[in-house]
């Protein structure tokens, strides 16, 4: 039955699944976090990566792993995260584009090198 629920949400073009799986990221543990995770990134929707590389600093080591290693389904994400106005998520996507090495995704880096606000500007170096 669970499958029956994991595919419905993830084939699903409404957006309250992203805030569902997001739900069970945020709460469950490991194993629950981990089908929560692998059914966002099917999805693929923006919605729900932008708030995945929000999450990432809370995740287990592992999670954060799984992230790493799926990172190019991130990059149109971390491009807009990394300008965008939400702190968190900017530094947030800084820090993936670095530790995950996405030299396609320099420029955010670089865009925010010349920030007036010091945090940005430090994060980028």
């Amino acid at each position: 039955m669970l499958d029956r629920l994991l595919h419905a949400l993830v084939s699903s073009k409404n957006e309250a699944a992203d805030d569902l799986l997001l739900q069970a990221l945020r709460l469950g543990i490991e194993g629950e976090q981990r089908t929560a995770l692998d059914a966002l990134l099917k999805r693929g929707t923006s919605y729900g990566l932008r708030q995945v590389v929000g999450m990432y600093e809370g995740l287990p080591e592992a999670l954060q792993a799984q992230i790493l290693a799926n990172l190019g389904r991130f990059h149109r994400v971390l491009a807009e995260c990394g300008r965008g106005e939400e702190a968190k998520m900017r530094l947030s996507a800084m820090k993936l584009i670095a530790i995950g090495r996405q030299g396609k995704l320099a420029y955010v880096l670089t865009e925010n090198l010349h920030n007036s606000d010091e945090s940005f500007s430090k994060a980028g170096c």
